[in-house]
């Protein structure tokens, strides 16, 4: 029987698929395609949702957290069984949690000091536009009364001896403004009541943030005294171990100067050999 030589191999491989061979090659070269695209859009849609449902931590808070889960193990130390090394381990997670509440308790103050002077400034403004307003809409209504004619020295007089302004400042104001025209009075009157109004967003804005910072005050608070009771009492065991330790040191000592023989007093005399 004669081989099949190497060339023949060859010519059989690259002899040309049928019609129906390429037909269906080409279908499955689609499919294969269309699953690629299908896969890829797939994974391209997934991706930003995966991204965006991955949970977003502080990393300050998440400090906090461990620190604080440290120190909560930290506080059942038992200081009589416990190595020097775990004891001052344990002693250093209550400390290093003590200092992450007073940090974030300083934090939380200060962010109420911030909003409380808001509060102060925001509620200054609003008194200061309030003034001004009310001496802005006089001075529209008289200028929109034309039933009488005054000499300016004369109005300006008049204005000085009303009892209508209870400050000096808004007569002034008032005489300022007697220097101007409608139009500067006008943009002066609305400009006066848009900062009006901000201010007044302003002020409840402030006051909603330092109630929530209270609030959190008062947390932090807790906290802080919290870690510095589980602190101190891990400190008053550890004293009550070495206490104990140092009165077991000292009983073990006065047993030994007790015992007949020891701490240099004589003990029984020895019988020479051979003596009855």
């Amino acid at each position: 029987m004669q081989e099949t030589s190497p060339s023949t191999c060859y010519v059989s491989v690259t002899t040309a698929p049928s019609p129906g061979a390429a037909g269906g090659l080409l279908v499955r070269r689609r499919s294969l395609a269309m699953t690629i695209a299908v896969v890829a859009a797939t994974v391209a849609l997934a991706g930003p949702q995966i991204a965006g449902s991955a949970p977003s931590k502080d990393p300050r808070a998440e400090r906090e957290r461990v620190r604080a889960e440290r120190a909560d193990v930290a506080a059942e130390i038992d200081t009589n069984k416990a190595s020097r090394r775990e004891i001052q381990e344990a002693l250093e997670a209550l400390q290093a949690n003590l200092d992450t509440q007073e940090a974030a308790l300083a934090r939380t103050e200060a962010e109420v000091a911030q909003a409380e002077q808001d509060i102060t400034e925001a509620q200054a403004a609003i008194t200061t536009l309030e003034s001004e307003l009310t001496v802005l809409r006089q001075v529209m209504r008289d200028r929109a009364v034309t039933a009488y004619v005054s000499p300016p020295g004369d109005d300006i007089l008049t204005v000085l001896e009303t009892n209508d302004f209870t400050t000096a400042a808004s007569r002034k104001f008032y005489i300022e403004l007697r220097a101007q025209d409608d139009a500067d009075v006008a943009d002066r009157l609305e400009g006066a009541t848009v900062d009006l109004a901000y201010q007044k967003r302003k002020a409840t804005e402030a006051k909603k943030r330092a109630e929530a910072k209270r609030a959190e005050q008062a947390e932090r608070t807790e906290k802080v005294r919290d870690a510095k009771a589980k602190q101190q009492a891990v400190a008053d065991r550890l004293q009550a171990t070495i206490d104990s330790q140092v009165a077991r040191s000292l009983e073990l000592a006065k047993t030994d100067a007790d015992r007949p023989g020891a701490g240099g007093q004589p003990g029984p005399p020895r019988r020479p050999q051979g003596c009855p």
